[in-house]
């Protein structure tokens, strides 16, 4: 589909691995897709791209495979500016915790790229956290620190706590 793209290919029991398969034009581009990371619940699809609109030159995506064929994916959707910036950001990675995620940037970085670690909700994941840190951004304008409280009274988000965009 482009410049370079991303494929599958599985190790049989035999240890030989099957031909590579395109994941096709819902994941690649007619520019270069790559730093690939696949989550532990072998669906979700991290990715890098600078062929589609986003915030500069590569930014981070997000796919869910929906079914066993590793062909069909949903839409991939831009992590937002928390991690995406003006420069190249890629090799997105969340150990198993889930408490964490990790990448490189080019943005605020001490050399050509560094590695970032930003602190992930536990109950509400990235998409909340993205609108969260939206609503944080046009808050903290006018005040010195924010508290987000659910229903329960239980305290979800809190500027103390946040790591975003702090080096590794």
């Amino acid at each position: 589909y482009g410049d370079m793209d991303i494929y599958i290919s599985f190790l049989q029991k035999n240890k030989v691995w099957t031909v590579p398969k395109n994941l096709g034009k819902i994941i690649n581009t007619a520019a270069t897709e790559g730093s690939v990371f696949i989550a532990a619940d072998n669906k979700t699809l991290y990715f890098a791209s600078n062929g589609r609109s986003g915030f500069g030159g590569f930014d981070m995506y997000m796919s869910k495979r929906l079914d066993d064929t590793w062909l069909n994916w949903s839409e991939p959707k831009n992590l937002g500016q928390q991690i995406n910036s003006k420069y190249d950001d890629f090799y997105y990675t969340i150990p198993a915790s889930g408490d964490y995620a990790y990448f490189s940037s080019r943005q605020n970085s001490m050399g050509g790229a560094d590695l970032f670690k930003i602190a992930l909700p536990k109950e509400r994941g990235l998409e909340l956290y993205n609108r969260l840190f939206r609503l944080y951004s046009d808050i903290k304008k006018e005040s010195e620190s924010v508290e987000l409280m659910l229903g329960d009274g239980n305290i979800c988000w809190n500027t103390v706590e946040m790591n975003i965009n702090h080096p590794v």
